[in-house]
């Protein structure tokens, strides 16, 4: 594990509400403080624990700076996975873990670097 920001950006974690990504990232970081919740921004009048919750100007801002790697709605809000948070984690010695649910996600947050990317499934769901 002590060159794993040599190798990966962070652990990407692919699949359907309920696979089971909030399962592997408390077991991952009960095995190594390291492993650690990348927390989306999100774009919502009502603020939610396990999301960085900010202003539309906000949201708005960062897209104009070249920060939102990938940006979903659903729900009837906006998720935003950042560059700045992905870097800032990094340098200090923290392994992101993200979940997405979104190809198009993946493909997006690729650009800074590679991920472990392992994709979950229900038994009985499907994509």
């Amino acid at each position: 594990m002590a060159r794993w920001g040599m190798t990966y950006s962070g652990v990407l974690l692919y699949g359907p509400p309920a696979s089971g990504k909030s399962t592997v990232t408390a077991v991952l970081s009960g095995l190594d403080e390291r492993f650690t919740l990348f927390e989306r921004l999100r774009v919502s009048a009502v603020p939610k624990s396990g999301y960085r919750n900010v202003t539309v100007a906000e949201a708005n801002s960062l897209a104009a700076q070249g920060q939102i790697l990938y940006e979903n709605e659903r729900y009837g809000n906006r998720y935003i996975v950042d560059r700045a948070e992905i870097e800032r984690l990094n340098s200090m010695a923290r392994i992101p873990i993200l979940h997405l649910g979104q190809i198009d996600g993946i493909r997006a947050v690729q650009v800074i670097g590679p991920w472990l990317t392992v994709s979950l499934f229900a038994a009985g769901r499907q994509l």
